[in-house]
């Protein structure tokens, strides 16, 4: 037997001809939860406390402009 991984914004492109597919929808994160990953992934450290206010707004600014 053969697992794959498919992942797509698009529902209708998965499970194509498979009736034996399991859906994973997770929901959206909060701008919070989503700058402590961000944080954790890019900065395993402890950082400039002032470093991290100016990239947190300009990462949440950025994504402002992010359309699905």
């Amino acid at each position: 037997m053969l697992n794959v991984l498919l992942t797509s914004r698009k529902e209708s492109v998965t499970g194509r001809g498979d009736t034996t597919y399991h859906k994973f929808k997770p929901e959206f994160l909060t701008n919070q939860d989503s700058w402590i990953l961000f944080q954790r992934i890019a900065f395993p450290r402890k950082h400039d406390s002032s470093k991290q206010r100016f990239l947190k707004s300009t990462v949440i600014q950025s994504g402002d402009n992010i359309t699905p």
